[in-house]
C-alpha cells in the first residue's frame, strides 16, 4: 500500500514516494522517513512489506557497478543475488504462490541506475519499461495514467504530479510526498 514513481529525464532520473504506512484493513498513518534508500549503485524505492527493504538497506552486501558493466547485467547478477541472500538469511524469502519452486518476497522495488528506471518484482524478475517511467504500489494505476498524460514535462514535475494524483484517488497513498533526483 503506497506509491513509488520513477521517471527518466534529461540530466538524470527522478524517483518519488508517498508516506503511507498500513494495510488494506487499517490506515495506520505516515511513515517517518522516505521509502527510498541507496543499495550498491542504485537508488531504491519500495512498496509492500517494510521488512524486505529494511533487510536490504541494512543487511545486504552489494558491490558497486563496474565501469563499462551493463546495467541490466549488474541488476540480475549482483543486486538480485544479494537481495536473495539477504532475504534468505533473515527469513524473509519465501516461495511464489503462482510458480512453486520460485523464490519470492513480499515487496515491489523500483530502482534508479545510471539514470534509468528498473523494477524488481516479487519473483525477483528485473524489467525496464519502454516508456521511460514506472510506478508500483496501490497508487500505480493512477500514477501511470498521470505519467502518460504529462509526457514532455520535466521529470521532476511528472513524478510529483503522479504522486499527487495517486494520493487523491487511492486511500492507500498519502503525504508527505518525497521526490529525489536527478540520479
Amino acid at each position: 500500500m503506497t506509491c513509488i514513481v520513477g521517471v527518466e529525464g534529461k540530466g538524470g532520473a527522478w524517483i518519488g514516494c508517498d508516506s503511507f504506512w498500513g494495510d488494506s484493513g487499517i490506515k495506520s498513518g505516515a511513515i517517518d522517513r522516505p521509502k527510498i534508500f541507496a543499495l550498491g549503485s542504485c537508488a531504491v524505492g519500495y512498496a509492500g512489506s517494510l521488512r524486505v527493504p529494511q533487510i536490504l538497506e541494512y543487511g545486504a552486501k552489494v558491490r558497486k557497478i563496474r565501469r563499462g558493466e551493463d546495467a541490466l547485467s549488474y541488476l540480475v547478477c549482483a543486486i538480485v543475488p544479494a537481495l536473495r541472500r539477504a532475504l534468505r538469511t533473515n527469513g524473509a524469502l519465501g516461495v511464489s504462490r503462482e510458480t512453486p519452486g520460485v523464490d519470492a518476497h513480499e515487496a515491489s522495488l523500483l530502482l534508479v541506475l545510471r539514470s534509468e528506471i528498473y523494477t524488481i518484482q516479487g519473483d525477483l524478475a528485473v524489467s525496464r519499461a519502454l516508456e521511460g517511467y514506472a510506478a508500483t504500489g496501490a497508487g500505480e494505476p493512477f500514477a501511470l495514467g498521470s505519467l502518460a498524460s504529462t509526457k514532455g514535462r520535466k521529470a521532476e514535475d511528472r513524478v510529483r504530479i503522479a504522486l499527487e494524483a495517486a494520493a487523491i484517488h487511492s486511500p492507500y497513498v498519502c503525504g508527505p510526498l518525497h521526490v529525489a533526483g536527478p540520479i
